[in-house]
């Protein structure tokens, strides 16, 4: 129960710090050249392995927005639970996403009451530009899997939940490219 309650509390913190965010950025407007400054964003993602699991962080996510579509590039650090056997992992990670095409990099530490594992987990997905992503990831172990309830495969849903999705307002480009 404990567990629950970090991973609550490291969600609400994401939205807390991603009040005091200065960035602003507007989605509507097409043919703008460059990169936004990174956007602290919360980061929930749920997904199923050999069991379910889901997961509570920070991102930090730069888009682009050009004539050809919206991209994004950034880089996250999470909380992750697995009921079954209630086995907790941290991970730190990062992806690039452009015209519905993502891939990443998980790198995690897991533990549960008796075991331990490091796993390195690359992915590809479909998604829309950084917001929500669909991934398929293949887990390697570096202590031959000790975990039942965490296989090879890994299917995940990432939602990166920033002012944007939040509120619905179009912000402006003032100061939002380097």
């Amino acid at each position: 129960m404990q567990k629950h309650i970090l991973l609550i509390q490291l969600f609400l913190l994401a939205l807390i710090s991603n009040g005091q965010d200065s960035t602003s950025v507007n989605l509507g407007v097409e043919n703008n050249k460059g990169w936004t400054n990174g956007i602290t964003s919360g980061r929930l993602e749920v997904g199923l392995q050999k069991s379910y699991y889901y997961g509570l962080g920070l991102s930090r996510v730069a888009y682009s927005f050009d004539g050809s579509g919206i991209a994004a590039v950034g880089y996250y650090a999470m909380g992750e639970f697995t009921p079954t056997d209630n086995i907790f992992g941290i991970k730190i990670g990062t992806e690039i996403n452009t015209m519905g095409l993502g891939i990443g990099i998980d790198l995690k530490y897991l533990k549960n009451h008796s075991d331990k594992d490091f796993t390195v987990t690359p992915k590809i997905g479909i998604g829309g530009a950084g917001f929500i992503i669909l991934f398929y990831g293949f887990n390697i172990s570096t202590n031959n899997y000790p975990f039942q309830p965490i296989g090879r495969h890994q299917i995940s849903l990432v939602f990166n939940i920033n002012k944007s999705i939040l509120t619905g307002k179009n912000y402006s480009y003032k100061n939002a490219y380097r």
